[in-house]
């Protein structure tokens, strides 16, 4: 947990390094594939998301897609997700990433539209912050029963 806390204390992004990593060559990198186009709504947040002949619609006000991948957060939906996709032998390890509280590629072509940062979007528990959070306590040591 030390070892941990001291290489986080050097680490200045917004998101965990992983989370990062994960949202710059997973998501990021599909986005730019897509095209966004505003639905045309007086508060600008509403999108349809388009290549061939696919299209999705995303609300970036309320943080959803039709696609449901960013609704995906929190552990009843990692629960969920896996007990859907997973066996005890084999598990989608893509359907699994996506349930962790990160846009999808769809969203993030909407952000880049209109010139927003993705990881300003993502759940919270991903972040630096809550990272922090979580390694600023301190186990102490404690003696064994013979001292």
């Amino acid at each position: 947990m030390a070892t941990h806390k001291r290489k986080l204390e050097a680490y200045y992004g917004l998101l965990a390094p992983v989370q990062q990593k994960k949202l710059d060559e997973f998501i990021k990198s599909s986005a730019n594939k897509w095209r966004a186009i505003w639905s045309g709504d007086s508060d600008i947040v509403l999108f349809e998301v388009h290549r061939g002949n696919h299209k999705m619609g995303v609300n970036i006000h309320q943080r959803t897609c039709n696609c449901n991948v960013w609704q995906l957060t929190g552990n009843s939906m990692f629960q969920l997700i896996t007990s859907m996709y997973c066996t005890p032998d084999y598990c989608h390890s893509k359907i699994l990433y996506f349930a962790s509280g990160m846009p999808c590629r769809y969203a993030v072509a909407v952000m880049y539209k209109i010139g927003l940062k993705p990881e300003e979007f993502v759940h919270k528990w991903l972040t630096m912050e809550s990272i922090r959070a979580t390694y600023k306590h301190c186990i102490k040591p404690m003696n064994s029963k013979e001292y």
